[in-house]
């Protein structure tokens, strides 16, 4: 191989000053062998100088191999077109050792000496400078294919020499030609008195810091009138000095006009929104309020700052449903509508406000809003005062209440006066029948006859009395919601009933054994709980065992507010099987007993039942009966 200071290169000592300054500004000397393929290099260079790819051999065909493929068809042409004494330029890139392409720069002359073809001159790296050239081309490319598309304008502002180059629709938008468009000073005189001093020192301070240019600003047209311009643009520099301000200008007259609008809208809106008695909040999908009038947080008890940021679920409201049940923070409309996708409405929500420290009732809508591409963006929410109303459903609903009670109550009555008439029927029709019937006896026998006709119609009309005055009572008990109740305790009670009794107790042997511990006090009408332990008693009396000591056992029991009174004895007992559905009917009777007549237990039903209370009856046929009364929410 042939040695670099046989060269050409070689044989020409350089200067020390001349080598600094090339190697600084990355440029190398070199000589190509057309004739031997051979490349040489100054001698205090090498070709890692460039840092080449580690597979170069330092020949020509070497070097050739890292050539990019889109670039070596040119460079082939080149070299092989050659003139004697010629200059030559080329621009390629050349693969490097960490596998990136540079940009190389070569220029040389063509020579022939000694029969060889010799290509000698410099190799420079020009990636930086390239990279700039391909980055204005490409923003030049891309900004007018924008400037065509959008009908904006382009400039190219040289700073050294004030001159502007136009393009775009600069004619449709300012009805200028480029030419009359003119330089920087041109442009300046242009813009509006009232706003040019601004935007000059806005492109001042641009360019100094070498930032985006961006200004609005009003520029006249060349029929007088000024339209709003939207100015933006950007520097290139070199060592960190603007050169050139490439920039695009659109008229946004009409844009600016229907800001102007909007604002004008969106301050009406906003009038009309604070004005409203209803609270209207835009929330995000997050559940925090964007937007607001006065009367939403107003109506939550915050103030504003307060409201601004809280989330739509914030567990201080503490949130009641329209039962008085408290609501969870997931149940409620705003997470609701963005769960379900879907709006939420008329939820009612009692809301405890933390300022007030009160309860405001509040009906709730929830409205979702989608964008573009149906999804959520937004949800708006509207709450609306609701106490009055709410106040007014509550008055209604007691109301209804109310007559719901009195309508019941006076089904019932009509049921007992329904009961009555049927009872009176069927218990006078017996003695007024045997009445009648004696009355055709006396007015068709003879004296004597008619003397035993009166007896026995004085006999029925007794019975009669007797059923007019059990009717008597059973229509007082019926009556019984009239009748006072009072603090009584059963100890009492039953020493006034033993006391009427005693004579029957006593003729019987009857043993009372009574222990009103456990709930000893009911708030009770007298008449009413002193007739059914005479009732039930008597009863215990009249069909006391005849083969067993007769035992009467009595025992209170309160379960929370309600007292059970057992009433047991071991008498006759009742068939269960047969009388059941009798036990407690007008004039049942079920044992062979004169005195008997059905009115007894008949009484004690109704009184209970007057009373709202339930008796229950267990009862075997020769071990007696207990009675089990339940006087609900009767304990004092």
């Amino acid at each position: 191989m042939e040695s670099p200071t046989d060269s050409f290169i070689g044989n020409h000592v350089l200067d020390r000053r001349i080598r600094t300054t090339l190697s600084n500004a990355k440029i190398t000397l070199c000589e190509l062998n057309l004739t031997t393929r051979i490349i040489h290099w100054s001698v205090d260079q090498s070709f890692h100088f460039f840092e080449f790819s580690k597979s170069y051999d330092g020949t020509f065909d070497g070097y050739f191999k890292l050539i990019h493929d889109d670039d070596k068809e040119r460079v082939a042409k080149s070299l092989e077109h050659l003139n004697l004494d010629e200059y030559i330029t080329l621009e390629h890139r050349v693969l490097w050792t960490d596998g990136t392409y540079h940009w190389l720069e070569g220029i040389g002359k063509y020579y022939q000496e000694d029969g060889m073809s010799l290509l000698i001159g410099t190799i420079q790296d020009i990636t930086e400078r390239k990279r700039l050239e391909i980055e204005r081309e490409d923003w030049e490319r891309r900004h007018k294919l924008v400037a065509d598309a959008a009908g904006v304008i382009v400039y190219d502002y040289d700073i050294e020499s004030g001159s502007i180059i136009w393009s775009g629709n600069v004619k449709h938008i300012l009805s200028f030609s480029n030419e009359e468009m003119g330089d920087i000073n041109r442009w300046g005189d242009l813009i509006h008195p009232d706003d040019r001093e601004s935007t000059f020192k806005a492109l001042e301070e641009a360019q100094s810091q070498l930032k985006t240019f961006e200004v609005y600003y009003r520029f006249r047209r060349k029929d007088g009138e000024y339209r709003n311009i939207y100015d933006k643009g950007t520097f290139l520099s070199d060592d960190g000095k603007a050169k050139r301000m490439l920039g695009m200008m659109s008229d946004v007259t009409e844009l600016m006009l229907s800001r102007m609008a909007l604002t004008q809208s969106e301050n009406r809106f906003r009038s009309l929104m604070n004005n409203l008695n209803v609270g209207v909040a835009l929330y995000d999908v997050n559940m925090v309020p964007v937007m607001h009038n006065k009367t939403a947080f107003t109506l939550l008890g915050m103030t504003e700052s307060q409201f601004v940021g809280t989330a739509a679920m914030d567990n201080e409201w503490n949130v009641i449903d329209s039962d008085g049940d408290r609501m969870k923070p997931e149940d409620f409309p705003i997470p609701m509508c963005i769960k379900e996708k879907k709006a939420i409405k008329q939820v009612v929500m009692g809301v405890f406000r933390p300022i007030t420290k009160d309860r405001v009732w509040l009906m709730v809508d929830a409205e979702p809003i989608y964008d573009h591409n149906k999804d959520l963006l937004h949800v708006i929410c509207t709450y609306m005062d609701f106490s009055a109303r709410k106040r007014m459903e509550e008055v209604l609903k007691e109301k209804n209440q109310q007559l719901t009670a009195s309508t019941k109550e006076v089904e019932r009555r009509n049921e007992r006066l329904l009961e009555f008439a049927q009872i009176v029927s069927h218990n006078l029709r017996s003695p007024l029948s045997s009445i009648a019937g004696l009355s055709d006896l006396y007015f068709n026998s003879n004296e004597k006859d008619q003397d035993q006709a009166v007896s026995y119609i004085k006999d029925v009309c007794k019975k009669a009395l007797e059923t007019i005055d059990d009717l008597n009572k059973v229509l007082k008990v019926q009556q019984g919601d009239r009748i006072r109740s009072e603090k009584l305790r059963f100890e009492d009670c039953l020493s006034s009933v033993i006391e009427l009794m005693k004579i029957s107790l006593s003729e019987k042997n009857i043993v009372v054994d009574a222990d009103f511990m456990q709930a000893p006090v009911i708030k009770y009408p007298p008449i009413f709980l002193e007739n059914i332990l005479l009732n039930l008693l008597s009863n215990s009396i009249k069909f006391c065992s005849k083969t067993e000591k007769p035992e009467v056992i009595i025992r209170t029991k309160k379960i929370k507010n309600t007292v059970i009174l057992y009433f047991t004895d071991n008498g006759l007992g009742i068939d269960l099987s047969k009388h059941k559905e009798d036990i407690f009917s007008f004039g049942k009777t079920f044992h062979l007993n004169m005195d008997s007549k059905g009115v007894g237990l008949f009484l004690v039903k109704n009184q209970i039942r007057t009373m709202g209370d339930e008796i229950e009856v267990d009862s075997k046929v020769n071990e007696g009966t207990t009675f089990k009364i339940v006087f609900k929410n009767q304990y004092e």
